[in-house]
């Protein structure tokens, strides 16, 4: 009988030790930790626009460069549109357009810059002069020739046009 007790002594010691160690043999299973540490670089994206301007007199050719400065600390693709306030107003910059440096696209009605502007660089000028063809109509007060200037990291894309319809993309 001694030795009965003690073998279901011996069982029932050895099942409590399974019992006891089970769940933590299991926890060890469903149980991780790991650490990573991630860095993101910030990127400014800053444009200023330049540029030297004369006021324009009828008939006569006049001063006016638009250029961008990228001002960030990323590289950019830089693209630009020409606006005239007033339709009435023949003012004239198509024939000093620098299409060595600058694309027009009849797709969206933008001009791009053909390389990409570096952190601290400059464009060149869409152009470098403007033409009042003909007197302003005594119907406009005042009328205006305003360039945009617009950009989009560089990084990641072929060309401007890609670059900017991704921004497009984005945005919807």
């Amino acid at each position: 009988m001694r030795k009965l007790s003690l073998i279901l002594t011996a069982a029932a010691g050895a099942l409590f030790v399974l019992l006891a160690v089970r769940p933590f043999k299991a926890a060890g299973y469903l149980t991780d930790a790991d650490r990573a540490v991630n860095r993101v670089r910030i990127g400014v994206n800053t444009l200023t626009p330049l540029e030297d301007y004369e006021e324009p007199e009828p008939g006569r050719v006049t001063v006016k460069n638009p250029r961008a400065a990228n001002d960030g600390n990323i590289p950019c693709y830089v693209r630009a549109k020409v606006l005239l306030s007033d339709s009435r107003i023949d003012l004239r910059y198509g024939e000093y357009l620098n299409t060595a440096d600058w694309t027009w696209s009849d797709t969206d009605g933008w001009y791009y810059y053909r390389t990409v502007l570096e952190p601290g660089e400059t464009t060149t000028a869409l152009f470098d002069r403007i033409l009042l063809a003909a007197p302003v109509p005594d119907t406009v007060a005042e009328a205006e020739l305003n360039v945009i200037f617009s950009s989009v990291q560089s990084a990641g894309f072929s060309d401007a046009q890609e670059a900017f319809a991704a921004l497009k993309t984005a945005q919807n």
